[in-house]
């Protein structure tokens, strides 16, 4: 859309300094063999074994990345990397790093035993087992991947064993309370606003000015509907067919004075002309969603998506905290 202020993307620079600082943060450990490829410490000293990294590990998570690239048609060069494509070394160097916060994870819930009991690993893998076996096609499709039921259900209980880890390590560290959510809100109201916040709108783009109070007189009148004037006068060719329609905007989404313009205009009124680097435009708000408090929050559809923002957030914020405060290396 003409009016679209969409900014560059720095993605490729980016990776490349990722890959950068990964790879010098990788070392191997050729005293111990090769069964490790990362060692971990707290404060200098070692942590146990169990929570350093193997070379089978490595390789397992690059195989099964690797693999779900592939199924969606991606090829990974063995060494050089594309601007949004790493390549399979570079791979692995992004790959360390999530597992080693992984491993912390792990060190943090042993240290606070936030560890799921056996009896409510083996009722949820029991539950989990009973939909997927209530298919007899399905029972078919599992035996010829695992081989056997049994084998299936080992590798879904570690499955459940590792989420329900996580989940009492995120109850633990971003609690899904009232209290808690009203901190995150107002710590990050601006930012909460530009990202839920949305304007349904319509407009109509000409070149000048005189031609745009033209047909907001004529629209006024009732000579031409909206629609009719943006289908036979606007220059966005866009929108121009579906009557102006623009679908549903975000702060940050147009040029300024057009979001100005949106944020401001009243509902369901023509408004304008309203002047921006692409000419000048007539507006109809059609509608506006304000987010103003937690309530608002709550009443919007995008509910759920601000919760998982906020645990997602506060869940990576506590892990830079855990890892600062501990001198984990």
């Amino acid at each position: 859309n003409v009016i679209m202020n969409v900014p560059n993307t720095r993605g490729g620079m980016i990776l490349k300094k990722l890959l950068l600082v990964f790879l010098m943060a990788i070392f191997s450990l050729t005293l111990l063999g090769t069964e490790y490829a990362v060692r971990i410490t707290k404060d200098g000293e070692d942590v146990p074994e169990e929570f350093w990294i193997t070379r089978e590990e490595i390789e397992q998570a690059f195989g099964a990345t690797v693999a779900n690239a592939s199924s969606q048609g991606i090829t990974l060069d063995p060494y050089f990397d594309s601007y949004y494509i790493p390549s399979e070394i570079g791979l692995k160097t992004m790959i360390i790093p999530y597992i080693v916060d992984q491993k912390l994870i792990d060190f943090y819930a042993e240290e606070n035993n936030l560890l799921p009991s056996d009896e409510e690993v083996e009722a949820e893998t029991d539950t989990m087992m009973e939909m997927y076996t209530s298919n007899p096609g399905l029972i078919e499709q599992i035996e010829t991947i695992y081989g056997s039921l049994e084998t299936f259900k080992d590798e879904m209980r570690s499955y459940v064993y590792a989420a329900l880890k996580v989940e009492l390590v995120q109850n633990s560290v971003a609690p899904l309370t009232e209290e808690a959510l009203a901190v995150y809100f107002e710590e990050f109201r601006t930012e909460i606003k530009n990202q839920y916040e949305t304007i349904r709108a319509r407009h109509i783009l000409v070149t000048d000015e005189s031609t745009a109070t033209e047909l907001m007189s004529r629209i006024e009148s009732g000579e031409i509907t909206f629609g009719e004037a943006a289908l036979h006068y606007s220059i966005d060719s866009g929108t121009a067919a579906n009557g102006g329609e623009l679908g549903s905007l975000q702060r940050g989404q147009t040029v300024p004075e057009f979001e100005e313009a949106i944020l401001t205009a009243p509902i369901g009124k023509l408004y304008g002309p309203v002047k921006s680097e692409f000419g000048f435009h007539l507006i109809i708000v059609e509608e506006r969603t304000e987010i103003n408090s937690l309530a608002d929050m709550v009443s919007s559809p995008r509910y759920n998506d601000f919760v998982s923002g906020y645990q997602n957030d506060s869940y990576n914020r506590w892990l830079e905290r855990y890892i600062s405060e501990n001198n984990f290396d």
